[in-house]
This record gives structure tokens, C-alpha cells and sequence, in this order.
């Protein structure tokens, strides 16, 4: 399942302008990380998260608040990452009209989650 989703993700980098995914531009290291999740993104992250320099930030997006949670436990339980934080991206708009403003009626109340942080090296010595 795993190659085949890989194989899908090469295949849609060949359609686009972005470059696919190449162990050899990970093993440069990246600066932040970015990822959408629709299911369980803990195995994907901890995969990813090598490539991701220490001190640098990552961000997930999942429509769902649950797995997020999970996956910020799971960080703070193996000490990878420091000011892990899952928030809310609802964004309310508001109708602006001379003399009054009220937010707008007809809104939809579901924008998703993110969950964010800092990597941190866990390799320290026990002396």
C-alpha cells in the first residue's frame, strides 16, 4: 500500500511542476514540514520527521481533531518535539455595512485542526 501510494505521489509530481519525492533531495534536509492528513498521520510523521532539520517547525491539517491529538501525545510521550499544540482554524467572516458589522448568517462551522511544534534532537547521552 505503501509503494503504491508513492508511486501515485511520483505519478502526480510528474503531472505538475512540483518534483516528486527522491530519498536523495530528503538526505538534504528540510527546513519545515507540511503535511494534510485524512487519516492516522502518526507513521507518516515519524517517517518524515528524520528529514526535518532540529529547531525547524512542522504543521499538520486534518479535518478531524482526534488523530491530531493522538499524534501530539505520541510526541510528547518520545520528547521529539516542544510546543506541540493542536488549535482550531474555524474563521468566522463578518458582514460590514455602514453604522453596523455582525458576522455572517450562513456560515459553515467546519474548518478542520492543526497540530504544530518544533523538532528536537532525542538523542541525548545518559552519563
Amino acid at each position: 500500500n505503501q509503494r503504491k501510494n508513492l508511486k501515485m505521489l511520483r505519478e502526480e509530481g510528474k503531472k505538475t511542476s512540483t518534483f516528486p519525492l527522491s530519498t536523495k533531495s530528503l538526505a538534504l534536509g528540510a527546513d519545515s514540514l507540511v503535511m494534510i492528513c485524512k487519516w492516522e498521520p502518526q507513521i507518516t510523521l515519524l517517517k518524515m520527521l528524520p528529514y526535518l532539520g532540529a529547531g525547524r517547525r512542522f504543521v499538520l491539517y486534518s479535518e478531524y481533531i482526534e488523530p491530531l491529538v493522538r499524534t501530539r501525545e505520541l510526541l510528547e510521550e518520545k520528547k521529539m518535539a516542544i510546543g506541540v499544540r493542536v488549535v482550531d482554524t474555524w474563521l468566522r467572516k463578518y458582514q460590514v455595512l455602514p453604522g453596523r458589522t455582525h458576522p455572517m448568517m450562513r456560515m459553515n462551522g467546519r474548518g478542520g485542526f492543526l497540530l504544530y511544534g518544533t523538532k528536537v534532537e532525542n538523542n541525548l547521552r545518559k552519563e
